[in-house]
């Protein structure tokens, strides 16, 4: 249930939430303070865990790596979400991995809607959101240690 708050503003903080609200599209002060008290609680719970601005809108990422939870939760779904393999692919200390996991469990709707948004995704897609996106196809990559290709 949610309940009814008074709240006083410096004339500089309503500044500065204003300024939030018309880069947030939100509707109301209110809106723009509801969001930004629940993602700063998210962040004192989630030490591990910031919000910042995508092309995407708004998303939790994984503090200092640039990374979003979602996308360290693709490559962690490559690997059964074994922590140590998503860590060494990723380069990252586990800690930052087991964090990822912890949110993206306790808020598996936010993050799976990201993952699944992703899953949809295809290159002209990508293409519309990242304008300079180029698609570069590797060389297959020989099966044999000799780099020759075996006849059975």
């Amino acid at each position: 249930m949610s309940k009814t708050m008074s709240l006083r503003l410096t004339p500089e903080q309503l500044s500065a939430v204003e300024k939030w609200r018309r880069r947030f599209n939100q509707r109301s002060t209110s809106a723009t303070l509801q969001l930004l008290l629940e993602e700063k609680l998210r962040e004192e719970e989630y030490s591990a865990i910031t919000f910042a601005d995508s092309a995407a809108g708004r998303q939790a990422y994984v503090a200092g790596t640039g990374l979003a939870v979602w996308e360290v939760m693709m490559v962690a779904r490559t690997y059964g979400q074994d922590v140590r393999m998503t860590a060494e692919h990723l380069e990252l200390p586990e800690r930052l991995i087991r964090a990822a996991l912890t949110y993206a469990s306790d808020f598996a709707d936010e993050i799976g809607a990201q993952l699944a948004e992703n899953d949809d995704m295809d290159f002209e897609a990508l293409r519309r959101i990242l304008p300079d996106l180029q698609l570069t196809i590797a060389p297959r990559i020989p099966d044999s240690p000799s780099g020759t290709e075996s006849a059975t």
